[in-house]
């Protein structure tokens, strides 16, 4: 599970996009509630305007903060995975095959972003 925790921010910020609207897409499916799926969503704007910010290249407390972010993020995202395969086996299955895809294509994608 943790292997998206090795992603630079370029490559995590195009791997939690691919992680919220999967889950976005199956919560009914697996049964979860749309509160729980809501706070990584909080998470994910919280994310997304730091991260931003950071690419235009505001102040370095901005930079620390977008640390502190994905930090309380990515543990965020951990507990919710957590929680979903301890309740639903189907769960573990699908997310174990995407989760490392997404971490290919998110790689992929964050080279081709920064003209590599």
């Amino acid at each position: 599970m943790n292997e998206f925790f090795r992603l630079d921010d370029s490559e995590f910020n195009v791997w939690q996009s691919k992680f919220i609207s999967y889950v976005e897409s199956k919560c009914r499916e697996w049964v979860v509630s749309m509160d729980k799926v809501q706070v990584l969503i909080i998470h994910q704007s919280n994310w997304a305007t730091l991260y931003n910010n950071c690419q235009q290249g505001l102040e370095p407390e901005i930079s620390i903060r977008r640390f502190v972010e994905r930090s309380i993020y990515q543990k965020m995202i951990e507990k919710f995975v957590l929680c979903l395969i301890d309740n639903n086996e189907n769960v573990i299955k699908d997310l174990e095959t995407k989760i490392v895809e997404w971490i290919v294509e998110a790689q992929k994608e964050a080279s081709i972003n920064a003209g590599i």
